[in-house]
């Protein structure tokens, strides 16, 4: 999941720590992409009290408009490509998903 579809899924939790977490990203890439979208006038960004550190992200209106485009428009392609898949298809591409998911991560930590 992309930057903007982690925003547009936690709209209550959002920080760039979690962001660069679940994309692998460095934060100062993360920080360069929420800035750009700060900048376009789709998200908006709150300070937390019990941590001065890091602030909330969220999307504003034109933020949702923006990623229910997007998101909206893939979640469809998503949905469409899996119809066409027999459902002991769906089960072997939900199983490689999951190790490429674990030999991905162990790539990232052998390098981090």
């Amino acid at each position: 999941m992309g930057i903007l579809g982690i925003i547009y899924s936690t709209p209550e939790n959002c920080i760039q720590k979690l962001i660069s977490e679940q994309t692998y990203l460095p934060k100062q890439t993360v920080n360069t992409i929420i800035k750009s979208f700060l900048d376009r006038g789709f998200v908006e960004l709150k300070d937390i009290a019990a941590d001065r550190r890091n602030k909330r992200i969220w999307l504003n209106e034109a933020g949702k408009e923006y990623a229910d485009n997007i998101i909206g428009k893939l979640c469809e392609a998503e949905k469409e490509a899996m119809e066409h898949l027999t459902s002991e298809q769906r089960i072997v591409l939900i199983e490689l998903i999951g190790i490429y998911e674990e030999q991905f991560k162990a790539s990232v930590r052998a390098d981090g």
